[in-house]
């Protein structure tokens, strides 16, 4: 992130490690990728990683992982992130030919989610945008107007973790 150096450009590759971290390591679900999304077994749940998120009680990340949350880190983690979708894949045919990427997988059960949602498949397409042409999301957002009220903002945040 060429405006947020000390803070998005931090944060997001800080994100995306503790993400594939707690489901590979903490978790040893074998996959990754924690984020809202429809409860395989009906309903819809926040999932997520609790050291890095804002729920003060915490979150859950049971074993749901969401693909979409994996395409979202393809900047930071490509390889990885490619890794885990092939495997989310194969493991339990969370693609779906004809419409994309089911919502989310629970690992420990091994049951898909029967929806497809539009809000995660315009996601995966924002990724994949950015992934094969980088900046073409953020160059709407470079006028002058925009950038000069919002690039002094983000010059003083400074995150950590």
């Amino acid at each position: 992130m060429e405006w947020g150096r000390r803070s998005w450009g931090v944060t997001h590759r800080r994100f995306v490690r503790s993400q594939i971290e707690h489901g590979l390591v903490e978790e040893e679900y074998g996959y990754w990728g924690f984020s809202p999304a429809n409860i395989p077994e009906g309903g819809y749940r926040e999932y997520g990683v609790d050291a890095i998120g804002m729920q003060t009680e915490g979150y859950q990340s049971g074993g749901v992982v969401t693909p979409h949350a994996a395409f979202l880190a393809l900047p930071y983690a490509r390889g990885e992130a490619i890794a885990n979708l092939r495997a989310i894949d194969r493991d339990f045919g969370a693609y779906h030919k004809g419409f994309g990427f089911r919502d989310s997988v629970d690992v420990r059960t091994g049951r898909v989610s029967d929806f497809v949602l539009a809000l995660d498949q315009g996601m995966i397409a924002a990724a994949l945008a950015q992934e094969l042409r980088p900046g073409l999301l953020q160059r709407p957002f470079r006028g002058g107007g925009f950038a000069s009220r919002v690039r002094p903002l983000l010059m003083k945040e400074r995150f950590s973790i």
